[in-house]
Protein backbone atom coordinates (compact mmCIF):
# COMPACT_ATOMS: atom_id res chain seq x y z
CA UNK A 1 0.00 0.00 0.00
CA UNK A 2 2.94 2.18 0.88
CA UNK A 3 4.40 1.41 -2.45
CA UNK A 4 1.25 1.80 -4.34
CA UNK A 5 0.73 5.82 -2.88
CA UNK A 6 4.37 7.24 -3.56
CA UNK A 7 4.58 5.26 -6.80
CA UNK A 8 1.44 5.92 -8.76
CA UNK A 9 -0.31 9.04 -9.77
CA UNK A 10 -3.36 9.93 -7.53
CA UNK A 11 -6.42 8.54 -8.71
CA UNK A 12 -9.71 9.12 -8.03
CA UNK A 13 -12.99 6.82 -8.17
CA UNK A 14 -16.06 6.96 -9.11
CA UNK A 15 -17.26 9.07 -5.71
CA UNK A 16 -14.49 11.32 -6.53
CA UNK A 17 -12.38 9.94 -3.53
CA UNK A 18 -8.55 8.65 -3.96
CA UNK A 19 -8.46 4.95 -4.98
CA UNK A 20 -4.58 4.74 -6.04
CA UNK A 21 -3.44 2.55 -3.63
CA UNK A 22 -6.41 0.38 -3.73
CA UNK A 23 -5.48 0.47 -7.32
CA UNK A 24 -1.66 -0.53 -7.35
CA UNK A 25 -2.58 -3.24 -4.79
CA UNK A 26 -5.22 -4.56 -5.85
CA UNK A 27 -2.71 -4.99 -9.37
CA UNK A 28 0.09 -6.74 -7.60
CA UNK A 29 -2.55 -9.46 -5.75
CA UNK A 30 -3.74 -10.11 -9.06
CA UNK A 31 -0.62 -10.21 -10.56
CA UNK A 32 0.76 -13.41 -7.49
CA UNK A 33 -2.79 -14.45 -8.14
CA UNK A 34 -2.17 -15.55 -11.70
CA UNK A 35 1.42 -15.85 -11.61
CA UNK A 36 1.40 -18.36 -8.79
CA UNK A 37 -2.25 -19.86 -9.23
CA UNK A 38 -1.78 -20.94 -5.29
CA UNK A 39 -4.13 -23.09 -3.17
CA UNK A 40 -3.96 -20.77 -0.09
CA UNK A 41 -3.49 -16.75 0.24
CA UNK A 42 -3.39 -14.78 3.04
CA UNK A 43 -2.63 -11.12 3.67
CA UNK A 44 -1.21 -9.56 6.86
CA UNK A 45 -1.55 -6.48 8.17
CA UNK A 46 -0.67 -4.59 11.25
CA UNK A 47 -3.10 -2.84 13.58
CA UNK A 48 -3.17 0.52 15.34
CA UNK A 49 -2.40 -0.88 18.56
CA UNK A 50 1.45 -0.90 19.57
CA UNK A 51 3.25 -3.76 19.33
CA UNK A 52 4.88 -5.57 21.66
CA UNK A 53 8.43 -4.04 19.58
CA UNK A 54 7.13 -0.40 20.11
CA UNK A 55 6.20 -0.92 23.92
CA UNK A 56 9.86 -2.44 24.79
CA UNK A 57 11.49 -0.01 22.61
CA UNK A 58 9.32 3.77 22.30
CA UNK A 59 11.47 4.65 19.42
CA UNK A 60 11.60 1.83 17.37
CA UNK A 61 10.49 2.90 13.26
CA UNK A 62 10.72 6.52 14.68
CA UNK A 63 12.09 7.89 11.96
CA UNK A 64 9.59 6.69 9.26
CA UNK A 65 7.59 9.86 7.97
CA UNK A 66 3.57 9.13 8.38
CA UNK A 67 1.84 9.24 5.04
CA UNK A 68 -1.25 12.02 4.59
CA UNK A 69 -4.83 11.47 5.73
CA UNK A 70 -5.68 10.34 1.50
CA UNK A 71 -3.73 7.13 2.49
CA UNK A 72 -5.51 6.31 5.30
CA UNK A 73 -8.68 6.78 3.81
CA UNK A 74 -8.15 4.20 1.30
CA UNK A 75 -7.18 1.63 3.89
CA UNK A 76 -10.97 -0.05 4.96
CA UNK A 77 -11.28 -0.06 0.85
CA UNK A 78 -8.13 -2.56 0.49
CA UNK A 79 -9.95 -4.32 3.30
CA UNK A 80 -13.26 -4.43 1.71
CA UNK A 81 -11.43 -5.61 -2.07
CA UNK A 82 -9.86 -8.48 -0.39
CA UNK A 83 -13.46 -9.62 1.91
CA UNK A 84 -15.05 -9.61 -1.90
CA UNK A 85 -12.55 -11.72 -3.59
CA UNK A 86 -12.55 -14.06 -0.68
CA UNK A 87 -8.58 -13.31 0.67
CA UNK A 88 -8.14 -13.84 4.07
CA UNK A 89 -6.46 -11.15 5.47
CA UNK A 90 -5.09 -11.20 9.28
CA UNK A 91 -4.41 -9.08 11.73
CA UNK A 92 -3.65 -9.73 15.64
CA UNK A 93 -2.97 -6.64 18.06
CA UNK A 94 0.11 -6.25 19.53
CA UNK A 95 2.35 -7.74 16.75
CA UNK A 96 3.70 -7.42 13.12
CA UNK A 97 2.76 -8.86 9.76
CA UNK A 98 5.78 -9.72 9.85
CA UNK A 99 5.48 -11.54 12.77
CA UNK A 100 1.99 -13.14 11.16
CA UNK A 101 3.99 -14.12 8.17
CA UNK A 102 6.28 -16.18 10.40
CA UNK A 103 3.86 -17.62 12.35
CA UNK A 104 2.01 -18.97 9.21
CA UNK A 105 5.04 -19.59 7.30
CA UNK A 106 6.21 -22.80 10.24
CA UNK A 107 2.92 -23.97 10.42
CA UNK A 108 2.95 -24.30 6.73
CA UNK A 109 6.31 -26.37 6.88
CA UNK A 110 4.90 -28.77 9.60
CA UNK A 111 1.45 -29.07 8.29
CA UNK A 112 0.57 -32.59 6.35
CA UNK A 113 -0.05 -30.68 3.29
CA UNK A 114 3.86 -30.67 2.25
CA UNK A 115 3.24 -26.87 1.24
CA UNK A 116 5.61 -24.62 -0.51
CA UNK A 117 5.28 -20.80 0.33
CA UNK A 118 5.81 -18.03 -1.07
CA UNK A 119 6.76 -14.93 0.76
CA UNK A 120 5.19 -11.59 -0.62
CA UNK A 121 7.25 -8.78 1.03
CA UNK A 122 9.98 -5.61 0.67
CA UNK A 123 10.66 -6.19 4.41
CA UNK A 124 14.00 -7.79 4.28
CA UNK A 125 13.57 -8.91 7.75
CA UNK A 126 10.85 -11.99 6.57
CA UNK A 127 15.17 -13.14 4.90
CA UNK A 128 15.23 -14.84 8.00
CA UNK A 129 12.36 -17.37 7.14
CA UNK A 130 13.67 -18.22 3.96
CA UNK A 131 14.44 -22.22 3.67
CA UNK A 132 14.29 -25.66 1.98
CA UNK A 133 10.52 -25.12 1.50
CA UNK A 134 10.07 -21.32 1.74
CA UNK A 135 10.90 -18.66 -0.39
CA UNK A 136 11.15 -14.62 -0.62
CA UNK A 137 9.96 -12.42 -3.38
CA UNK A 138 11.12 -8.85 -3.10
CA UNK A 139 8.81 -6.15 -4.27
CA UNK A 140 10.94 -3.56 -4.36
CA UNK A 141 11.16 -3.51 -8.29
CA UNK A 142 7.46 -4.83 -8.81
CA UNK A 143 6.48 -8.05 -8.72
CA UNK A 144 7.17 -9.36 -12.37
CA UNK A 145 10.52 -8.05 -11.65
CA UNK A 146 10.81 -9.23 -8.01
CA UNK A 147 14.25 -10.95 -7.03
CA UNK A 148 13.35 -14.74 -5.69
CA UNK A 149 15.26 -15.08 -2.56
CA UNK A 150 16.43 -18.72 -2.08
CA UNK A 151 18.65 -20.20 0.88
CA UNK A 152 21.51 -20.27 -2.01
CA UNK A 153 20.62 -16.47 -2.77
CA UNK A 154 20.74 -15.16 0.40
CA UNK A 155 24.18 -16.64 1.38
CA UNK A 156 25.16 -15.42 -2.24
CA UNK A 157 23.70 -11.89 -1.39
CA UNK A 158 24.73 -11.12 2.71
CA UNK A 159 27.65 -14.14 3.22
CA UNK A 160 25.52 -15.57 5.39
CA UNK A 161 22.34 -17.89 5.92
CA UNK A 162 18.69 -17.21 6.32
CA UNK A 163 19.22 -18.59 9.84
CA UNK A 164 21.97 -16.24 10.53
CA UNK A 165 20.30 -13.10 8.62
CA UNK A 166 19.02 -11.85 12.52
CA UNK A 167 22.92 -12.25 13.84
CA UNK A 168 24.05 -10.36 10.59
CA UNK A 169 21.03 -7.55 11.29
CA UNK A 170 22.19 -7.13 14.95
CA UNK A 171 25.48 -6.55 14.09
CA UNK A 172 25.16 -3.54 11.34
CA UNK A 173 22.16 -2.25 12.41
CA UNK A 174 18.70 -1.45 10.79
CA UNK A 175 18.09 2.91 10.07
CA UNK A 176 15.03 1.90 8.43
CA UNK A 177 13.82 0.48 11.82
CA UNK A 178 15.91 2.72 13.94
CA UNK A 179 17.57 0.06 15.47
CA UNK A 180 21.70 0.17 16.39
CA UNK A 181 24.13 -2.36 15.39
CA UNK A 182 27.76 -2.34 16.31
CA UNK A 183 29.55 0.60 15.64
CA UNK A 184 32.07 0.54 13.30
CA UNK A 185 31.24 -3.06 12.04
CA UNK A 186 29.50 -3.20 8.72
CA UNK A 187 28.37 -5.28 6.06
CA UNK A 188 31.67 -7.27 5.14
CA UNK A 189 32.99 -7.14 8.93
CA UNK A 190 29.35 -8.67 10.03
CA UNK A 191 29.89 -11.40 7.16
CA UNK A 192 33.56 -12.46 8.05
CA UNK A 193 32.64 -12.81 11.69
CA UNK A 194 29.40 -14.39 11.33
CA UNK A 195 31.28 -16.92 8.96
CA UNK A 196 33.68 -17.70 11.12
CA UNK A 197 31.95 -17.80 14.70
CA UNK A 198 28.34 -18.79 13.76
CA UNK A 199 25.83 -16.46 15.44
CA UNK A 200 26.11 -13.80 17.60
CA UNK A 201 26.76 -15.64 20.77
CA UNK A 202 29.37 -17.53 18.93
CA UNK A 203 31.42 -13.88 18.49
CA UNK A 204 31.46 -12.79 21.71
CA UNK A 205 32.67 -16.24 22.97
CA UNK A 206 35.81 -15.89 21.08
CA UNK A 207 36.29 -11.93 21.56
CA UNK A 208 39.78 -12.75 22.77
CA UNK A 209 40.70 -14.20 19.11
CA UNK A 210 39.77 -10.65 17.49
CA UNK A 211 42.17 -8.10 16.94
CA UNK A 212 42.24 -5.00 19.53
CA UNK A 213 39.63 -2.61 17.29
CA UNK A 214 37.30 -5.51 16.51
CA UNK A 215 36.80 -6.40 19.89
CA UNK A 216 36.69 -2.65 21.63
CA UNK A 217 33.71 -2.16 19.23
CA UNK A 218 32.52 -5.29 19.80
CA UNK A 219 32.56 -4.70 23.71
CA UNK A 220 31.40 -1.40 23.68
CA UNK A 221 27.54 -2.05 21.82
CA UNK A 222 27.28 -5.44 23.05
CA UNK A 223 23.89 -4.29 24.86
CA UNK A 224 23.17 -2.90 21.45
CA UNK A 225 23.72 -6.03 19.56
CA UNK A 226 21.84 -8.42 21.68
CA UNK A 227 19.07 -5.58 21.93
CA UNK A 228 18.75 -5.03 17.91
CA UNK A 229 18.66 -9.49 17.60
CA UNK A 230 16.25 -9.58 19.76
CA UNK A 231 13.92 -7.12 17.63
CA UNK A 232 14.73 -8.45 14.70
CA UNK A 233 13.66 -12.18 15.33
CA UNK A 234 10.51 -12.67 14.17
CA UNK A 235 7.88 -14.54 16.38
CA UNK A 236 6.59 -17.54 15.39
CA UNK A 237 4.05 -18.17 17.89
CA UNK A 238 1.36 -15.53 17.09
CA UNK A 239 -1.66 -16.38 19.07
CA UNK A 240 -4.68 -16.58 16.03
CA UNK A 241 -6.75 -19.46 14.84
CA UNK A 242 -7.48 -20.51 11.54
CA UNK A 243 -7.85 -23.53 8.86
CA UNK A 244 -5.98 -24.02 6.06
CA UNK A 245 -9.34 -23.91 4.63
CA UNK A 246 -9.98 -20.45 5.66
CA UNK A 247 -7.07 -19.58 3.43
CA UNK A 248 -8.05 -21.62 -0.08
CA UNK A 249 -8.64 -19.65 -3.02
CA UNK A 250 -11.87 -20.27 -4.38
CA UNK A 251 -14.20 -18.78 -6.88
CA UNK A 252 -12.09 -15.06 -6.09
CA UNK A 253 -15.65 -13.60 -5.29
CA UNK A 254 -17.86 -14.20 -8.26
CA UNK A 255 -19.90 -11.35 -10.04
CA UNK A 256 -20.20 -9.58 -6.05
CA UNK A 257 -16.70 -8.97 -6.37
CA UNK A 258 -16.40 -7.46 -9.89
CA UNK A 259 -19.57 -5.19 -9.22
CA UNK A 260 -17.62 -3.75 -6.10
CA UNK A 261 -14.82 -3.23 -8.30
CA UNK A 262 -16.70 -1.27 -11.08
CA UNK A 263 -18.60 0.29 -8.18
CA UNK A 264 -15.61 2.45 -6.72
CA UNK A 265 -14.26 2.78 -10.11
CA UNK A 266 -11.12 0.17 -10.95
CA UNK A 267 -12.99 -1.02 -14.07
CA UNK A 268 -9.60 -2.51 -15.41
CA UNK A 269 -9.00 -4.30 -12.01
CA UNK A 270 -12.49 -5.48 -12.50
CA UNK A 271 -11.72 -6.85 -15.96
CA UNK A 272 -8.37 -9.04 -14.70
CA UNK A 273 -10.33 -10.31 -11.97
CA UNK A 274 -13.07 -11.30 -14.46
CA UNK A 275 -10.32 -13.28 -16.66
CA UNK A 276 -8.72 -14.80 -13.49
CA UNK A 277 -12.19 -16.45 -12.28
CA UNK A 278 -12.65 -18.19 -15.48
CA UNK A 279 -8.70 -18.94 -15.39
CA UNK A 280 -9.83 -20.65 -11.76
CA UNK A 281 -12.59 -21.92 -12.46
CA UNK A 282 -11.04 -23.53 -15.46
CA UNK A 283 -8.28 -25.52 -13.17
CA UNK A 284 -8.24 -28.11 -12.03
CA UNK A 285 -6.14 -29.10 -8.83
CA UNK A 286 -4.97 -32.61 -8.06
CA UNK A 287 -2.34 -32.17 -4.80
CA UNK A 288 -2.15 -36.27 -4.39
CA UNK A 289 0.43 -35.48 -7.20
CA UNK A 290 1.80 -32.16 -6.58
CA UNK A 291 2.70 -30.45 -3.58
CA UNK A 292 -0.16 -26.79 -2.22
CA UNK A 293 0.99 -24.06 -2.58
CA UNK A 294 0.89 -21.23 0.13
CA UNK A 295 1.22 -17.15 -0.35
CA UNK A 296 1.78 -14.61 2.10
CA UNK A 297 1.48 -11.05 1.31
Amino acid sequence: MHRAYHALTPLNGSDGSPIHVVFGFASVLLTILSEENPDYFAVAFDTKVPTFRKEKCPTYKAGRVKPSDDFYDQIPKVYQMLDEILIKKIMVDGFEADDILATLASKAENSEEDLQTILVTSDRDALQLVDSKTVMHDLCGGYRQAKIYTPELVEARYGVKPSQFVDYKALIGDNSDNLPGVNGIGPKGAEKLIQKYGDLAGIYAHLVELTPAEKEKLEKSKDNAFFTREMAQLRHDVPFEFAWQDLAVDGLGGSTAIDFLNKIGLHSIANRLAILQKKKNKTIHTQSDQSAQLSLF
